[in-house]
């Protein structure tokens, strides 16, 4: 997918999370998270040579409402991605910030934006460092009572030093599906 489409994208579903935002907040301030999830991105490419890659990430991210609508949020990361029979395992980690919109309903909407590095190990990627900037997301949670949610979501990255090699860079945009826990919240 182009990066322009991929803003686009991205662009269109902050306009859909804009306009589905209502008054009352269901995230208050002091609301701790944990939302375990799974990221999927599979692309077939052709040209000067021919192939597909799949990725699969896994995040356990943490977050913090500052406010009723602010949270702060980190996150480790595992990511393995195989392309054209070689393949790469990528740890690391993100940090940045999510706008929990006011609730409609039981949906409460969000965009986030967030930085990261990433070390690559594996038969493809070199030594360097691979750096997340800007890594934006959006989506819903599906709110099941006020402990537990269930997230779905889409993200865009760009990533320099891509699989570990200087000079290169990547634009990747990823479909998250995720389950979100918030400890110490009474029904």
């Amino acid at each position: 997918m182009s990066p322009s489409r991929a803003a686009w994208i991205t662009a269109v579903l902050a306009l859909f999370v804009a306009a589905s935002s209502a008054r009352a907040a269901t995230l208050a301030k002091g609301t701790f998270e944990l939302e375990p999830s799974a990221e999927f991105f599979t692309q077939s490419f052709s040209g000067l040579g021919s192939g597909s890659q799949t990725t699969l990430t896994m995040l356990a991210t943490l977050g913090y409402c500052t406010t009723d609508m602010l949270e702060v949020v980190v996150s480790p990361a595992v990511s393995h991605q195989s392309t054209s029979g070689f393949s790469a395992t990528a740890i690391g980690a993100l940090a940045g910030v999510r706008f929990n919109f006011s609730a409609q309903g039981n949906v409460v909407p969000f965009l986030g934006a967030a930085l990261g590095v990433q070390k690559f190990s594996g038969d493809i990627g070199g030594s360097d460092a691979s750096f997340v900037a800007p890594r934006v997301e959006g989506g819903i949670r599906l709110m099941m009572g006020t402990t537990a949610a269930v997230g779905f979501g889409a993200a865009f990255q760009h990533e320099t030093s891509a699989f570990g090699v200087k000079d290169v860079s990547a634009n990747d945009f990823q479909l998250t599906v995720g389950v979100s826990l918030f400890p110490g919240r009474t029904r």
